[in-house]
């Protein structure tokens, strides 16, 4: 299979199953990031920043990494 091909092919089909889990895990952390209680100002930056990094993660995942192979793939 061509290297084209086969990198749209591979990201049509892991596409859904990690929107999937990145999904519930950010929406997981929602109530910890939206609580008003006190002595939750720690918790509220931990969850934005695991929020912030399955985000930038799930990007790195789906559209530079495929990128940066067919780049590398070519030479």
């Amino acid at each position: 299979m061509p290297l084209e091909e086969a990198l749209l092919k591979a990201g049509s089909v892991r596409l859904r199953p990690i929107l999937m889990t990145t999904l519930t895990t950010v929406l997981s952390m929602l109530p910890m990031v939206l609580s008003a209680a006190s002595g939750m100002s720690m918790m509220r930056g931990m969850g934005l920043v695991i929020i912030g990094g399955l985000l930038t993660s799930t990007c790195i995942a789906m559209f530079l990494m495929p990128v940066l192979y067919s780049l590398i793939g070519k030479k």
